[in-house]
């Protein structure tokens, strides 16, 4: 009986509250699995986010396709060029909409944690073709900034058709 007595305090029944051991413990529990969350976290938001910047770039390219194919403002045989660039001195991934010498929509900037590898240039006519002179660029990767997540756009040579592909 002196033994039960001894080691009465660790039962359950006649204590109120939490020790401060079992405080640390659930702590500790909510750190490990917080350090292990985060860093996923960071990196499905990363690859959302170029998911969404080569999709923002695919539209611009059959946005650019429709207005060419539907007569948009007087647009005739002449070629219209949809050229992807990436600035080097801002670091930004840039695309832009080009008829004749004039800049048309659609154009925009994507995200400065998005990069580019390569440059897209086509030119797309009235009857459908999708090509260039000689110095047309069909294919284009963007990638994260850290290069983890990569997608290719290609648009094909002939019928214009624009498809989006992971990499990596």
């Amino acid at each position: 009986m002196g033994c039960r007595k001894r080691w009465e305090w660790l039962s359950f029944s006649h204590r109120s509250g939490f020790l401060l051991f079992e405080l640390l413990l659930v702590l500790f529990l909510f750190a490990l699995a917080s350090a292990a969350a985060v860093p996923m976290l960071w990196d499905w938001q990363e690859e959302r986010e170029l998911d969404l910047a080569s999709e923002e770039v695919a539209s611009a390219i059959r946005e650019a396709q429709m207005m060419v194919k539907s007569g948009h403002e007087d647009i005739t045989m002449a070629a219209m060029s949809v050229t992807f660039y990436c600035d080097e001195e801002a670091g930004r991934v840039s695309y832009l909409t080009k008829r004749g010498v004039k800049f048309i929509q659609p154009r925009g900037t994507l995200s400065a944690n998005i990069r580019a590898g390569g440059r897209l240039y086509v030119v797309f006519r009235k009857d459908g073709f999708a090509g260039s002179e000689g110095n047309g660029k069909y294919t284009m990767r963007l990638r994260t900034k850290d290069g983890k997540h990569e997608k290719e756009i290609t648009v094909a040579m002939y019928t214009g058709r624009v498809r989006v592909t992971r990499i990596k």
